[in-house]
């Protein structure tokens, strides 16, 4: 049972380093995953045990397989293959200020929420 408990709590661990990772708070996770916030952070502490579809859809709302949330190294950034625009984005914003990376970044996120492009997910 002890290894059992492991695993949630890997996975919570994990949830929490990729929500992180991608600026997403708690709340907008769970709305993207269609659970409720306080369940996602019973998930993430590793309180509450979370169904496989709970976690596909956690996973999926990461933009990570299911697998990627068993594996701490699975969803680093030198593992994972960037799309082409995704080259072409950090390309563009590599020789920036911090400053003006962190206003593209916030500018990206809130075309992004406002869109319909994050629902077909």
């Amino acid at each position: 049972m002890k290894s059992q408990k492991n695993v949630y709590v890997l996975i919570g661990k994990r949830a929490r380093q990729e929500r992180n990772r991608v600026g997403l708070t708690q709340e907008e996770l769970a709305e993207k995953a269609r659970i409720h916030p306080s369940f996602l952070g019973q998930i993430e502490r590793g309180t509450k045990k979370a169904s496989l579809v709970t976690i596909q859809r956690i996973a999926g709302a990461l933009g990570l397989s299911d697998e990627q949330l068993f594996c701490e190294n699975a969803s680093n950034a030198k593992d994972r293959k960037l799309s082409e625009y995704q080259q072409k984005v950090l390309g563009l914003m590599e020789h920036l200020p911090v400053n003006d990376q962190k206003f593209l970044y916030k500018t990206t996120k809130e075309l992004y929420n406002n869109s319909k492009f994050h629902e077909k997910s």
